[in-house]
């Protein structure tokens, strides 16, 4: 299924495109996905963008994030996967999602949920169907044209890579329940290119929804999240009253008032008042003892008990859930990692900080500049926006917390 694929890492773009050159003439009658960082200039940028939109006859790509760790930050990097096309289907998605929610940092105060006057999920008593608002954003709008001939069963993965506003591609994905869904929000570009994101498919660029493929004729593959630096601060717990992303209830008791509880036992205190960064506290869900979805804490209202989370379906009527602190752990080294698989082909898509926004080096080749570090049979791109993983039978989720990783490995 995958003819190729390798992540290039190097602080020289004239190198990059002298080595992307040499492949596409190898892979020009294929399908490919890319996914490129944004730490270049403009000029090598642009170049680099050419060569990649025209790698092979079909093509889709983000901008992404540099990759995190052991000083890769400053180095551009550039992952390329190629298909047989008899087994992968490019698409391009304008399915709409939901806007995207206001993110910040702990709340001593619940934030009203705004519902559209006329909602179908609102009755005339104001009570709001949960269920019904959120699977609005994937029930009418079907599925992007290019995947509406494909039988459900015989698709094994779907990679995409997606603006912010992910719902209604992700949920109308579910269709094909066999396969595993993997996308990669883009990171976000108003200072690179002037889009909020930077998507390409083909020779196109867009600013707005999702481009992907769909691949069929995969013998084996697994996936897997690997949640690094999150510390436990309570045991765990059931979810006994939930409404959409707001849960009203765990153990029988107060959401909000168990949160303060555990901060304070863990000496945390200080961390709630004064800490700078967002999404310090989250909500993991627990699947045989093991983290199996993380969500982070918005807000939280100490006299009504109510706990808001960072998304738009949250954990289910009697799920066990445990509260977790991002501790400063380093990441897990994923092209380390990828070095050891028991897999051939492998793509990893990591939830990164937020990017400085330096610009990787693009003057006169210094000693040692030239070099590109190339990982072979492994895509790995990652975004300070996260990812979106939907499992075999399992509902499709966003994971933004710094250092996670979410890893697909296949065989053909």
């Amino acid at each position: 299924m995958s003819l190729y694929a390798s992540t290039l890492l190097t602080r020289s773009p004239t190198a990059l495109l002298s080595q992307l050159s040499r492949l596409s003439k190898t892979y020009k009658d294929n399908s490919s996905i890319f996914a490129l960082s944004c730490n270049i200039d403009a000029p090598n940028l642009s170049s680099l963008v050419h060569e990649l939109t025209n790698f092979s006859s079909e093509t889709a790509g983000c901008l992404s994030a540099p990759l995190p760790g052991n000083g890769r930050e400053d180095m551009i990097s550039c992952s390329v996967a190629v298909f047989d096309k008899c087994q992968a289907t490019m698409f391009r998605s304008t399915i709409p999602g939901r806007e995207a929610p206001q993110v910040g940092r702990w709340h001593s105060f619940r934030r009203k949920v705004e519902v559209p006057h006329q909602s179908p999920e609102v009755d005339a008593s104001g009570n709001v169907d949960w269920n019904g608002l959120w699977d609005r954003y994937g029930s009418s709008s079907g599925l992007p044209i290019e995947l509406q001939h494909l039988k459900t069963r015989e698709v094994d993965l779907i990679v995409y890579f997606s603006d912010p506003s992910h719902e209604g591609l992700s949920n109308n994905l579910d269709t094909f329940s066999n396969a595993t869904k993997l996308g990669l929000i883009s990171a976000s570009t108003p200072f690179v290119t002037g889009r909020p994101v930077t998507l390409f498919h083909n020779q196109s660029v867009y600013s707005s929804g999702a481009v992907g493929v769909a691949l069929s004729g995969v013998l084996r593959s697994k996936a897997q999240v690997d949640f690094t630096g999150l510390t436990p601060l309570s045991k765990p717990l059931t979810v006994t009253a939930v409404e959409g992303n707001i849960i009203n209830e765990l153990n029988g008791s107060s959401p909000t008032q168990l949160l303060l509880s555990v901060i304070e036992a863990n000496d945390l205190k200080s961390k709630l008042v004064s800490t700078l960064k967002e999404e310090v506290f989250y909500c993991g869900v627990l699947s045989d003892g093991q983290i199996s979805q993380v969500y982070a804490v918005t807000a939280g209202d100490p006299s009504r008990g109510n706990l808001s989370l960072a998304c738009s379906k949250g954990p289910s009527l009697n799920a066990t859930v445990q509260f977790f602190h991002k501790s400063g752990a380093k990441p897990v080294d994923i092209l380390q990692r990828s070095k050891t698989s028991s897999l051939p082909s492998g793509l990893s898509f990591i939830a990164s900080e937020e990017s400085t926004g330096a610009v990787a080096h693009s003057g006169s080749s210094l000693p040692g500049q030239d070099e590109v570090q190339r990982l072979e049979n492994t895509f790995v791109a990652a975004s300070e926006n996260g990812f979106v993983l939907s499992r075999r039978e399992e509902a499709p989720w966003l994971c933004a917390v710094p250092g996670s990783v979410a890893s697909l490995e296949w065989s053909s």
